[in-house]
């Protein structure tokens, strides 16, 4: 007679727990493990990519469940990964603190930590982490404010050839009491590198020099094909001056009707200027027709936009739609 065989099925709950007490002897195995070598080059328990993706794993499973220990197994995967010397790991690291989702003992040093790996990231040339650097600085952001330290990372994040720092250089040299000394030249020069880099709001400010021909010889079409390249973007800057040129046919033909629909396209984009723009071309009912009340509307959007200008027209076309 066979022998009855015991059932051996194990619960949910009870996997679960030993999936946990698996993963949590592992852990507390690595982290105890000496990085070094005698050399001092690092000892790699397996390599980062490895760590990177097992992290990567628990923190999308912890997402859709919830579950506390996947977060914190994610963050000693991802601690691991960081400790191999990647610069890229670092830098993600340092984010998944600084935005929150990483949490040590309090707020203080979990944005401790995230800036400690931060700029660890941006020694090692992580360019998005020079930037990010320069802009702690620049705003103090867990730094204290200081400009000449923020100029520093936002060039050799520029030289690294990323546009946005290429602006921010272009802006320190364009600008007084920000720890360097302007220079027209320089700022044109880096302005230049920012746009042919593609970024959207230098697109904009260069474009500008061509426009208004101060330390540039004036160039209309220069100054559309600048402006243009912004707006493809959605940069609003970069719209209301495309609709400038349109409206008064500059660099480009002009075309009223089109110019208020790129004010209106600036406007919803929050700029100020784009409102004011379009608020006039309703209230004189050029390139559309007249309409006061939504005219009004873009007015009091400029008014809140900060422009005294949008508040005084806002006053005008109100009194005039209740007279």
């Amino acid at each position: 007679m066979p022998l009855k065989r015991r059932n051996m099925k194990i619960t949910k709950e009870k996997k679960l727990s030993l999936i946990k007490q698996q993963v949590t002897n592992d852990f507390y195995a690595a982290m105890h493990t000496n990085f070094l070598n005698d050399d001092g080059s690092p000892h790699e328990i397996c390599k980062p990519e490895d760590w990177f993706l097992l992290g990567r794993k628990y923190y999308k499973e912890f997402a859709e469940d919830s579950e506390p220990y996947k977060l914190e197994t994610a963050r000693r995967c991802f601690t691991l990964a960081a400790v191999s010397g990647n610069a890229q790991f670092k830098k993600l690291l340092a984010d998944g603190y600084l935005t929150g989702v990483f949490l040590l003992e309090s707020k203080e040093k979990s944005e401790a930590e995230g800036l400690y790996w931060l700029e660890r990231a941006a020694e090692e040339n992580n360019i998005d982490a020079q930037v990010t650097m320069g802009l702690r600085y620049f705003y103090a952001k867990g730094f204290d404010k200081d400009f000449k330290e923020a100029f520093s990372w936002f060039l050799k994040a520029a030289n690294s050839g990323n546009p946005l720092a290429a602006r921010y250089v272009g802006e320190f040299y364009d600008t007084e009491g920000w720890g360097v000394t302007p220079d027209t030249d320089k700022a044109l020069e880096w302005y230049k590198k920012a746009a042919e880099g593609g970024d959207s709001f230098a697109q904009c400010l260069y474009g500008k020099e061509f426009y208004i021909g101060k330390t540039v010889p004036k160039d209309y079409e220069k100054a559309f094909e600048l402006f243009s390249a912004s707006a493809a973007q959605n940069d609003p800057n970069g719209i209301f001056m495309k609709a400038q040129c349109v409206w008064f046919g500059l660099g480009t033909e002009k075309d009223r009707q089109k110019a208020f629909e790129l004010f209106k396209k600036a406007a919803d984009l929050g700029s100020p200027q784009g409102a004011l723009d379009a608020g006039k071309a309703l209230y004189l009912g050029e390139g559309t027709e007249r309409d006061l009340e939504r005219a009004l509307v873009y007015f009091e959007q400029s008014a809140e936009g900060g422009m005294a200008e949008g508040k005084n027209a806002a006053e005008i076309c109100r009194r005039e739609i209740e007279a």
